[in-house]
């Protein structure tokens, strides 16, 4: 099949401008590798592994099985606070090359994020918080 190009995609390193989502319960590590092995960028929420330890060992797993791009979502409000940065802490240690925020502000994440050359999607349902998410230094939306 031939590749599909958009700027974004181009960025990313993707074959093909389709993102496999971050469901709850759903998604994880093996979908994670086979999307991007694919050409497509797969996800999970951080909290679908019940512990931090056992989010730290999925992303290790991830990085021995791939080395092409994939995504891991931070529900920010809904996340314990010491979860949530030691979750992103692990995601920037591990080069996880997007990062999903949602449920909150993402500009603290963004600029971390950002600081370490990641993207930063953000996941809304109005366009209200489209609009917040874009001035808090989303990439995209």
């Amino acid at each position: 099949m031939p590749k599909i190009e958009t700027p974004l995609s181009a960025r990313l390193g993707l074959a093909y401008p389709i993102v496999c989502a971050p469901m709850f319960i759903i998604s994880n590590k093996e979908m994670i590798v086979a999307c991007a092995e694919a050409g497509i960028l797969g996800t999970m929420p951080s909290l679908n592994l019940r512990t931090h330890e056992a989010f730290r060992e999925a992303l290790a797993w991830i990085r021995q099985k791939t080395d092409r791009p994939f995504g891991i979502n931070l529900t920010i409000k809904l996340t314990d606070p010491e979860r949530l940065v030691q979750d992103l802490e692990a995601c920037l240690e591990f080069e996880v090359p997007v990062i999903i925020t949602s449920y909150g502000n993402p500009a603290e994440l963004a600029r971390r994020a950002h600081d370490k050359g990641r993207v930063v999607f953000h996941d809304v349902i109005h366009l209200k918080h489209a609009l917040k998410a874009q001035e808090s230094g989303a990439d995209a939306i």
